[in-house]
């Protein structure tokens, strides 16, 4: 599978690549709301992994747009988050 992640943290990142590779699937992952959705115009994913909180937007802003997005309407997507609460 081709996996799309989105991910703020470096090191959250590389432990979701590392899951994800292991299993064999393929990721691109970005750091920012606005970097994913551009890339989102041009890119196809069969799931997207996406973070709660951004520094530019929340996942759920994310979600909203993608979902706008005809050829992504129906990728399934997962939202992650680590918080204390």
């Amino acid at each position: 599978m081709r996996v799309g992640v989105l991910e703020d943290d470096a090191d959250h990142a590389v432990l979701i690549t590392q899951a994800l590779h292991a299993d064999g699937h393929s990721t691109e992952v970005y750091a920012t709301g606005a970097r994913f959705l551009q890339a989102m115009v041009r890119e196809t994913f069969d799931v997207l992994v996406l973070d709660w909180m951004l520094p530019d937007m929340t996942g759920i802003e994310i979600l909203r747009r993608v979902k706008e997005t005809s050829h992504l309407k129906c990728t399934p997507v997962v939202i992650l988050t680590t918080t204390d609460d």
